[in-house]
């Protein structure tokens, strides 16, 4: 039999562990039943129940069985797992189904109920195994579409590999939706809605690019524009493989702001203040009293904030290490606990002044912003053939990306859902990375003003750019909007910009 650790099991999808829950309880029933003196109606109750229990195990392990039959890499172990899934469903049976006098194996019952669960958590994880490979064999199969359109030398060829692709896209767009919408972490979510926002966003990018590039072959601006996004859209993938295919997660120090350390700092105060505390816990809560600092830090370089609040923070934090160095003496006199609560008294004064900050900076970044009629006039210059106005505009451009960045990063650090600031810092970053595309299409098109297709390139790019910006506009609104009414934004770790065109 094949090897099967059930310790190290992470159910990762809400459909799993929708299958586990009722199917945990309904053996706990018979479990518990089993143990108990029987009387003549829970004897009856019982009876009733475990034809139901064959029945459904039965079609459970028949499509398991079809499942490992249509996937050879799964088919021996899916069949391993069924027959001790029925193995253990027919040992429940034979225990439960006695004669009234008869006294039920309680030890037989328990280790047979742990088997059943054991084996059907293994088939789902196997089925569960089959979608990810679905996912990453439609990947590739995209990655492969992509190569044949870099290699693509006339317009015939280009049409014929892009309609394959935008097949192939459609596909993964469907796979990766379904698996996003079933990941039950929300930072997951996160990463995997980000990658597909581009991957979506990209695709026509890619076609004007591409026919830019045909239509002006011997234009590195053309070729460059084309090779970025290419660049892009498999970063997206490569992604959307690590979440899903390896379960890998993102990085703490990116999804967390100033708010969630000082809510971890509040909360270990307290768990110290209730009980003892241990050594482990108290080394966590001063790393995250450091964490703070250090983003405070980050903060103060482009946000003038309160000076007489940081220095206070900064001198208990001397304090606290002053404390620290003799610990035992200072935590039984309580000053370690009293210096704690002022640094959570002055981190909490200084999140509420960052609040009303970023509220106020955002009305004034992304109420009429200006770099909407920037756009419209760098469109103006490039048909212009005016490429000197193209480079200024482009300069302009870039200082007002980095207030945009800026405010998005102050108003992180207000934020209380680390998919929320996953969001963001995804936007930001496809903003940064987006503006010098923008600007060498811009370029292109002023070198060649009286292409169409140069003209149609540098629209899909300043939509898609203006589009993004709107998408964090929309977010930093609604991070504000809950900060400053301090309601729980739960709701917001599901925001995924342009989900539902993704999903359709």
């Amino acid at each position: 039999m094949a090897k099967w650790n059930t310790s190290s099991l992470e159910i990762k999808t809400r459909s799993v562990e929708k299958v586990l829950v009722p199917l945990v309880a309904q053996v706990g029933v018979l479990v518990n039943n089993g143990f108990n003196e029987i009387e003549g109606k829970t004897r009856r109750f019982l009876s009733d129940m475990l034809p139901n229990l064959e029945l459904a195990v039965c079609k459970f392990t028949s499509i398991g069985h079809e499942m490992g039959n249509m996937n050879h890499d799964i088919r021996d172990e899916m069949s391993d797992a069924c027959d001790v899934t029925n193995k253990a469903c027919s040992t429940i049976v034979s225990v439960l189904n006695t004669d009234s006098d008869s006294k039920i194996d309680k030890k037989s019952l328990a280790e047979s109920a742990r088997l059943l669960l054991s084996a059907i958590t293994r088939i789902l994880i196997l089925s569960d195994k089959t979608a990810v490979k679905k996912m990453v064999l439609s990947a590739d199969k995209v990655d492969r579409r992509l190569c044949e359109l870099e290699n693509v030398s006339n317009f015939t060829e280009f049409v014929n590999a892009f309609s394959q692709f935008g097949g192939d896209m459609v596909e993964l767009a469907y796979v990766s939706g379904e698996r996003q919408n079933d990941l039950k972490n929300d930072l997951q979510r996160a990463e995997v809605c980000g990658s597909r926002a581009i991957l979506e966003k990209s695709t026509m990018m890619l076609l004007t690019t591409c026919k830019s590039c045909l239509r002006h072959p011997d234009s590195p601006l053309a070729l460059g524009n084309r090779n970025a996004v290419f660049r892009s859209m498999r970063n997206a993938m490569k992604i959307l493989k690590a979440v899903i295919q390896d379960n890998q997660y993102p990085d703490s120090n990116i999804s967390h702001g100033m708010y969630l350390y000082l809510k971890e700092i509040q909360n270990g105060i307290r768990s110290l203040s209730n009980t003892q505390g241990t050594s482990k816990s108290t080394d966590v809560l001063l790393e995250q009293i450091e964490n703070f600092a250090a983003i405070m830090d980050d903060v103060i370089s482009i946000q003038q904030i309160d000076l007489q609040l940081t220095a206070n923070i900064k001198e208990l934090q001397q304090n606290l290490r002053n404390v620290c160095a003799n610990e035992k003496v200072a935590r039984d006199k309580g000053e370690f606990i009293q210096v704690l609560n002022k640094i959570k008294d002055a981190g909490q004064q200084i999140v509420d002044e960052l609040t009303k900050t970023s509220v106020q900076q955002v009305n004034d970044v992304f109420t009429d912003p200006s770099y909407k009629a920037m756009l419209q006039e760098l469109k103006k210059a490039s048909l212009s053939g005016d490429l000197q106005k193209v480079e200024e505009i482009g300069d302009t451009l870039e200082k007002e990306l980095l207030t945009i960045v800026q405010v998005s990063k102050l108003v992180k650090n207000t934020s209380d859902s680390e998919a929320c600031i996953i969001t963001a810092s995804k936007i930001e970053e496809n903003l940064i990375s987006l503006l010098p595309q923008l600007i060498d299409a811009s370029k292109m098109l002023a070198a060649h003003p009286s292409s169409k297709i140069t003209q149609e390139n540098l629209e899909v790019f300043i939509d898609v750019w203006d589009t993004q910006v709107d998408e964090l506009s929309t977010l930093m609104r609604n991070i504000t909007q809950t900060a400053e009414s301090n309601e729980s934004a739960e709701w917001l770790s599901v925001y995924i910009p342009m989900a539902s065109k993704l999903k359709s």
